[in-house]
C-alpha cells in the first residue's frame, strides 16, 4: 500500500494503533531523495530540508518523513517501542517534522556499519529509536570476514572539470538486509 496515499498512511496508523503496549514498529523512510548523491537533484541541504517545490519525489520524501514522525509519536504515546533507519548521508533529521518529534520525545540514534551485521558493502547507518537498549545491538555484531567490494557510488568529472557522483550498480542493494543466517 502506498505510504503517501491517504488510505495507505490510514493503514499505518491502524496499525500502529492495534500494535499492543510493549510491541515494536520499524520505520525505514525511503533515502533516495535525502542522501548527499541527490542532493544536487533535490537542493536538499541542512538549511534548506524540504528541497524544490517542483519535485514530486521531494514532496513524497517530504511527506514520507512528516507522517513518519507522527506515527512514532503515536507509537511512543502507546509504550511502543521504534526504530527508525537511514543511511549516514541522510539529513532526514533536518525535517521540520523530524525537528517537532525529537523535541516532543526521547530519541537515541545509535550509528553503525552495515558491515558488521553481514552485509556485504560498509553501509554506515543511522537508528534513531525511542529505547535506550538500542545500544545492545552492537552486541550481537556478525562482521564477514571480508567485505566485498561493490560498485555503490561512482566519482568522476564531467565536461566542465567539476566533480560529480552518481548511483553505481549495485546501489539499490544496498537497502536490503543481509538475509544469511547469523550463527
Amino acid at each position: 500500500m502506498d505510504f503517501c496515499s491517504p488510505a495507505g498512511f490510514a493503514n499505518a496508523v491502524y496499525q500502529t494503533l492495534r500494535t499492543s503496549p510493549g510491541g515494536g514498529a520499524l520505520h525505514a523512510p525511503v533515502c533516495s531523495t535525502w542522501v548527499f548523491m541527490s542532493r544536487g537533484s533535490t537542493l536538499r541541504s541542512p538549511t534548506r530540508p524540504l528541497g524544490r517545490g517542483d519535485s514530486q519525489k521531494v514532496a513524497d520524501g517530504n511527506l514520507h518523513v512528516a507522517r513518519c514522525a507522527v506515527l512514532c509519536i503515536l507509537a511512543a504515546a502507546k509504550g511502543i517501542f521504534w526504530l527508525l533507519e537511514q543511511p549516514s548521508t541522510s539529513i532526514m533529521e533536518t525535517h521540520p517534522s523530524f525537528q517537532k518529534m525529537l523535541k516532543i520525545l526521547h530519541v537515541r540514534k545509535l550509528i553503525f556499519d552495515m558491515k558488521d551485521f553481514g552485509a556485504n558493502t560498509q553501509k554506515r547507518t543511522i537508528l534513531y529509536s525511542s529505547h535506550e537498549e538500542v545500544d545492545d545491538l552492537l552486541l550481537h555484531k556478525h562482521p564477514r570476514k571480508r567485505c566485498h567490494s561493490k560498485e555503490m557510488v561512482i566519482r568522476y568529472t564531467d565536461s566542465s572539470g567539476k566533480s560529480r557522483c552518481k548511483g553505481g550498480r549495485d546501489l539499490k542493494m544496498s537497502q536490503t538486509y543481509p538475509r544469511e543466517r547469523l550463527a
